[in-house]
């Protein structure tokens, strides 16, 4: 049986602490790889919030997946649109805060808060307008992704996610606590075209990630094509809750203590659907009390 690693790596762009994925074939090494997008990108992105901290560089965790069939280039193109954050429910762990009012709001209009302008045969990762698009180009399980300026510990972080041409398993998602020596550390949620959920645990280079919530259904998720989702991570301790366009999916928290802070990143994760793309916008951030 033919096998793929799937793999998540961040690069981080040294003076500038902003950190990018890549994690595709390459005749280069990987410190050859990340020499060659940090002299790409320094001279043309702008000063970096005062909240970001310094990190240093990074690896990949990785995944053995058979390869579903591919399915024709997709053509179509997603439209991200605002979405309104609903008022918490009685047993909503939002409940302490004021969800009108973000403490951090980026709605894609400065670059320089994300990695981008990065692109290869199987990724690209570029502003699109005033969004991000993270294109997956091959359905062979690889996440490539973005990853932000800013470091957080506890906090509830929201963004919106637009998957363009899909089907199935076809997903986007976010990784919050992005972290390790290696930036090989994450909490990774996927939202799939199909109405399917699940929150895995990546570990490091070599190791196989943990599958924390497998592959769950909700009515919550708008699906299929075009479809736009507002993806959100309740972090507290060694406590995470999932919630997709307001609603809480896990009621009882996702216990994990392993990463106790970190970055936030942004994928397409192609299933079936050649050049998934993904776009991104309005990503809030509310920063929970010590």
């Amino acid at each position: 049986m033919v096998t793929f690693r799937r793999n998540l790596t961040f690069v981080l762009l040294a003076l500038l602490f902003v950190l990018g994925a890549c994690t595709r074939s390459s005749p280069l090494s990987h410190e050859d790889r990340v020499a060659t997008m940090v002299a790409g990108t320094l001279t043309a992105l702008p000063p970096i919030q005062p909240s970001a901290t310094t990190a240093p560089e990074t690896a990949t965790p990785a995944e053995e997946t058979p390869t579903p069939e591919s399915s024709p280039t997709a053509t179509a193109t997603a439209t991200a649109t605002v979405t309104a954050t609903p008022t918490a429910g009685p047993e909503d762990p939002r409940n302490e805060l004021d969800l009108a009012n973000p403490d951090y709001r980026d709605d894609f209009s400065t670059p320089g808060r994300w990695f981008n302008g990065y692109e290869d045969d199987g990724v690209s990762l570029n502003f699109e307008g005033e969004a991000f698009a993270a294109i997956d180009k091959l359905t062979n399980f690889i996440i490539t992704y973005s990853a932000s300026v800013r470091t957080e510990v506890n906090f509830y972080a929201e963004i919106d996610a637009t998957i363009g041409a899909c089907s199935g398993r076809d997903s986007g998602g976010m990784a919050v606590r992005v972290a390790g020596v290696n930036y090989d550390q994450s909490y990774v949620f996927e939202v799939a075209c199909n109405g399917e959920y699940r929150l895995r645990k990546f570990i490091d280079f070599n190791t196989l990630p943990e599958v924390l919530l497998n592959w769950a259904y909700t009515d919550a998720i708008n699906k299929g094509p075009n479809a736009t989702n507002r993806i959100g991570v309740f972090a507290d301790g060694d406590e995470l809750y999932l919630f997709v366009n307001g609603t809480l999916l896990t009621e009882d928290p996702i216990e994990d203590n392993d990463y106790p802070q970190g970055r936030f990143g942004i994928f397409a994760s192609a299933a079936e659907t050649l050049n998934l793309k993904v776009l991104f916008d309005n990503f809030a951030l509310w920063i929970l009390a010590p």
